[in-house]
């Protein structure tokens, strides 16, 4: 993966990290953000995560869209959580974002769509 690459981390991997004792870590880690909707399905303010929030895109958008037809289940796969959706559109629109989770439907329609930019743990 080159430096130009971040990582755009899911709910899932945020509530691991934060079980484990690993949050303070994650938090000095570079290259990583989180979607306005996964900090607010955590209900985390932008100071815990150092303001790496990245904002919901402008409504009507091509990037709001495709994440209201993945979070509503829209196309041929079932509904993802708003974070999930958020994250995956985000990393459609913005080539340099890898999406990061542990959710199994997640990483399988991240496959789908970001051709590889995805890296899947396991709990």
């Amino acid at each position: 993966m080159t430096a130009d690459r971040r990582f755009v981390v899911d709910t899932n991997v945020l509530i691991a990290a934060t079980k484990v004792g690993l949050m303070s870590a994650l938090t000095s880690a570079t290259d990583w953000l989180v979607t306005e909707e996964v900090a607010d399905e955590l209900g985390i303010d932008r100071e815990h995560v150092r303001a790496r929030v990245r904002p919901s895109p402008p409504h009507g958008s091509d990037e709001a869209c495709f994440s209201s037809a993945l979070a509503t289940g829209q196309h041929e796969w079932k509904r993802l959580g708003l974070g999930e959706a958020a994250s995956i559109a985000a990393a459609v629109h913005e080539p340099s974002l890898v999406f990061v989770t542990w959710d199994r439907l997640a990483s399988w329609r991240a496959l789908h769509e970001l051709n590889g930019r995805i890296w899947v743990g396991h709990a």
